[in-house]
C-alpha cells in the first residue's frame, strides 16, 4: 500500500478475511481504472491498512481527513469541510467502475457501505485461501561495486518483505525451502529472486518469478531509482516491485494458476 499510515499496531492480520481483502486491493491498486487517479488511490489504501492494521478511531471522518487530505487540524471542521464523504463518494463510483469492466463473477469485492468508512471484503474466498498460491523469497545478489550497496540491498529486502506480506498475507514464505516443499499439491509456487546494481545516483533491480519445481521463469521485469542510497529509495523501488508482482499475480480475478493467465 501506498498511504504513510502511523499506526500503534503494524502487525499483520493473518485471518482469511484480511487475506482476501489485501489480494482485492492489490487487483484494484494495479487496476487501469485507478492507475491515474492518485488521490483515490491513496484514500482506498489508508482505509484498508486501517482496517487491517489500525484501530477503529483511524476510520473516523475527521481522522480521515487530517491523514489523508491534510487538514489543519487547528480549524479543520467536518460539518464545514465534507471533503471526506465527497472523496468517498467519488471512491464508491471509482470501484463501482473497476468491478463492472473486470466482469467476474468469483471476483473477491471491497465495499465500502454508505454511513461510514470501513471497507468490506465480499465474495467468494476463492483458491488462493486454501493454499492457493506460495511465494518463497529467495536473498537479492549484489552485483555492484560501490560502497554502502549492501546496506541499501539489506534494507531493500526487508521493504520488499515487508510490503509483498501486507500485500498477499500468509502466501508469503522466507527462502527456507526444505527438499520436496512445495506448499502442497493444490498451491502454485513462486520463488522471488533477482539482483542489485548501484551505481552514482542510481539504483536497478532485476527481478525473476520462477515457478518453483519446473524452474520456469514466469515473470522478469527491471525497476530503476534515481538518487542518494536511502530509505525513501529503498521505499520506491520496494514499492515498484511489489506492484509490479501483483500486477502479474493477480491476473485473472486472483485466481492464481498459470493456467488462467492470458
Amino acid at each position: 500500500m501506498n498511504a504513510h499510515l502511523e499506526l500503534m499496531n503494524n502487525e499483520v492480520c493473518p485471518t482469511p478475511t484480511a487475506d482476501r481483502m489485501r489480494r482485492a486491493a492489490a487487483l484494484i491498486l494495479s487496476s487501469p481504472t485507478f492507475a491515474k487517479a492518485p488521490r483515490m488511490r491513496q484514500l482506498l489504501s489508508f482505509l484498508i491498512d486501517a482496517k487491517l492494521y489500525g484501530s477503529a478511531d483511524q476510520l473516523s471522518e475527521y481522522a480521515i481527513g487530517l491523514a489523508v487530505f491534510r487538514r489543519d487540524p487547528r480549524v479543520y471542521d467536518t460539518a464545514l469541510d465534507p471533503v471526506v464523504r465527497v472523496q468517498t463518494g467519488r471512491l464508491r463510483e471509482r470501484l463501482a467502475d473497476y468491478y463492472r469492466a473486470v466482469g467476474q463473477p468469483d471476483l473477491a469485492e471491497i465495499s465500502i457501505p454508505t454511513g461510514g468508512y470501513e471497507p468490506r471484503v465480499v465474495g467468494p474466498a476463492g483458491p488462493a485461501a486454501n493454499g492457493g498460491l506460495r511465494l518463497h523469497l529467495a536473498p537479492l545478489r549484489d552485483l555492484s561495486r560501490v560502497s554502502g550497496s549492501d546496506a541499501f540491498l539489506w534494507g531493500l529486502e526487508e521493504e520488499l518483505g515487508a510490503r509483498l506480506y501486507r500485500t498477499f498475507g500468509a502466501a508469503v514464505m522466507v527462502q527456507a525451502l526444505q527438499s520436496g516443499m512445495h506448499g502442497g499439491a493444490t498451491a502454485t509456487c513462486y520463488r522471488v529472486e533477482g539482483s542489485l546494481r548501484v551505481e552514482a545516483g542510481r539504483a536497478r533491480a532485476c527481478v525473476r518469478l520462477v515457478e518453483t519445481g519446473a524452474g520456469n521463469i514466469a515473470w522478469v521485469a527491471q525497476f530503476d531509482c534515481d538518487g542518494d542510497l536511502d530509505m525513501a529509495r529503498q521505499e520506491a523501488l520496494a514499492g515498484d516491485i511489489c506492484a509490479g508482482l501483483s500486477r502479474y499475480l493477480t491476473v485473472s480475478a486472483a485466481r492464481w494458476s498459470p493456467a488462467d493467465r492470458p
